[in-house]
């Protein structure tokens, strides 16, 4: 997870870098992102960076999917 939202920042900074936002509050968009939280504080501009914010929230929900379902299938099987 933590390489995952890193990466995704990484990406973001690195094709739309936001105006005036360092590599940090990339990362932190990211975070925001991929634990679908949503705050608002920062938003893409560029249909690309839009494209790889869904798709960094995708992998979040998938990972978050994956985790429950292996907690669950734990707990079933006692």
């Amino acid at each position: 997870m933590a390489f995952n939202i890193v990466f995704f920042g990484s990406l973001l900074h690195w094709v739309d870098p936001l105006p005036g936002k360092s590599w940090w509050e990339h990362v932190y968009f990211s975070a925001i992102t991929y634990l679908t939280v949503g705050y608002g504080d920062l938003a893409p501009h560029s249909p690309l960076a839009q494209l790889l914010s869904v798709i960094c929230a995708a992998a979040g929900i998938a990972t978050f999917g994956m985790l429950i379902a292996s907690v669950t299938k734990k707990v079933m099987y006692r």
